[in-house]
């Protein structure tokens, strides 16, 4: 991947040999100069990204060397070493957030930060001053993404948690906000319901990010749960407007999305420590959360289901298996169901796509289908069905090349054989995700149905 600086130059790359898992930052002074190989890292240690070119010509990069977590520096193309800090945060890597450049002359002014909930950070006054103006002007509680255009002018995207957002476009010079477009209309923001940060400690004493919106006009005490995993496993949730929980919110359910380890942007030792851990720790993490809202007196022990798709539809499973009288229920969408497969089925994209990166990433970081082979066994659901006491609902497409159908057919076949309760539902004309109206409203109808059987109304 190259980097281009405010002359269009290539002048920073990283290269990666996925077999051997190694990351290499490139640099050059410029156009006529040849490139200098200035770092490289294999697996997960310490490392220099370039992260963006200022006006001037100078290279930024982001670092985590002696740090858990990547900081945004200043760099010395000489030394070949990041210098100056500019930037850094208390919970998240830098590196997940987005520099931001005012076009008219490339100069860096800023940085949006994906925290908790998004952040920026000004280093021009003047925009940080304008950020002000704007969130005293724009729906409350709404993040504010400003864009700088190259007529000076700027284009605002305002959303939030019970807001998809709205696009405005502010003019400085005479002090005039536009509204251009609101992309989803019918959606009242005062209908929604607010989701809250929350932060709990795991069995091992690591601290858990993740997220709890609760039902309108309800109580925060013993309410049934959807406890809705996201899937990855190596990405995060974010705090932001979502259609599903929004969905179940709606429907009465507390909603709860625990960032455990392994999820992207919390730091070194939150990402490596999900290594050879599905259905270990990072299943725990799962489990802990929604024990810590029971305590809490926020939900019904007695009425919780668990739910995800891909990485989350595993973990929905190994849920079911691990703790098989803690969830009343499952949903399990497009789930990995038999870790072996991960790459033994050849022919998923994921595997396709980089056939030594993917086999050399999935030894370190799932497990050696030799080495560890009987861990992977312990640890994949469809061969544990017997020990599922919870209904669930199996939801699936035909033309998922991501977890080929192969994993559903063997879940459901596993259940049957194990004489266990469950649904199935496939959609043919879908892959991995549903984007068809028809389907996505099938699909949501569905899922009603089930909760409320199963978790009562």
């Amino acid at each position: 991947s190259w980097l281009l600086d405010q002359n269009n130059v290539p002048r920073a790359a990283i290269s990666q040999n996925g077999k051997t898992r190694t990351e290499t930052f490139w640099f050059r002074d410029g156009a006529a100069t040849p490139w200098r190989k200035i770092s490289s890292a294999q697996g997960e240690a310490p490392r220099i990204i370039p992260a963006g070119f200022d006006a001037d010509g100078s290279l930024l990069v982001y670092a985590n060397l002696g740090s858990d977590k990547f900081k945004l520096y200043e760099f010395d193309p000489v030394a070949g070493k990041p210098t100056t800090l500019v930037l850094e945060h208390p919970l998240v890597d830098l590196d997940t957030g987005t520099l931001l450049t005012r076009l008219s002359d490339h100069r860096i002014v800023g940085m949006r930060i994906e925290a908790d909930k998004p952040e920026v950070a000004w280093f021009d006054q003047t925009y940080a001053g304008l950020q002000k103006l704007l969130d005293a002007s724009l729906p409350s509680g709404n993040f504010n993404q400003v864009r700088l255009l190259d007529d000076g002018k700027v284009s605002i995207f305002s959303s939030g948690d019970r807001d998809p957002g709205q696009y405005y476009l502010f003019d400085p010079k005479i002090k005039r906000l536009e509204e251009v477009l609101r992309p989803q209309d019918w959606i009242k923001p005062e209908l929604m319901a607010a989701t809250q940060v929350v932060r709990y400690k795991a069995r091992d004493g690591m601290e858990i990010p993740g997220y709890l919106t609760l039902p309108q006009g309800r109580p925060a005490s013993k309410l049934p749960l959807v406890a809705l995993i996201h899937g990855g496993p190596w990405v995060r949730d974010h705090w932001g407007f979502d259609p599903d929980v929004q969905f179940l919110a709606n429907r009465g359910y507390a909603v709860f999305q625990p960032n455990y380890r392994g999820s992207t942007g919390f730091g070194s030792r939150h990402y490596s420590s999900s290594f050879k851990q599905f259905g270990q720790s990072m299943q725990d993490d799962i489990t802990d959360g929604v024990r810590h809202l029971i305590d809490k007196g926020i939900v019904d022990r007695d009425r919780m289901c668990i739910s995800g798709g891909s990485y989350g539809g595993y973990a929905t499973m190994m849920g079911l298996v691990k703790e098989p009288d803690l969830f009343k229920c499952g949903i399990d969408e497009a789930g990995v169901v038999d870790l072996i497969w991960l790459q033994e089925l050849g022919y998923t994209d994921y595997n396709q796509g980089d056939p030594d990166a993917a086999e050399a990433f999935q030894k370190v970081a799932v497990g050696d289908v030799k080495a560890d082979r009987a861990m992977l066994e312990k640890y994949s659901p469809r061969l544990h069905a017997d020990q599922i006491k919870a209904p669930v609902l199996i939801v699936h497409a035909v033309r998922d090349q991501r977890v080929p159908i192969a994993h559903a057919e063997a879940m459901r076949d596993a259940l049957k054989a194990a004489g266990k309760t469950y649904e199935w539902v496939v959609y043919a004309d879908e892959a991995h995700g549903f984007t068809r109206i028809e389907n996505r409203i099938d699909r949501y109808s569905k899922i009603e149905a089930f909760l409320r059987k199963h978790l009562g109304p």
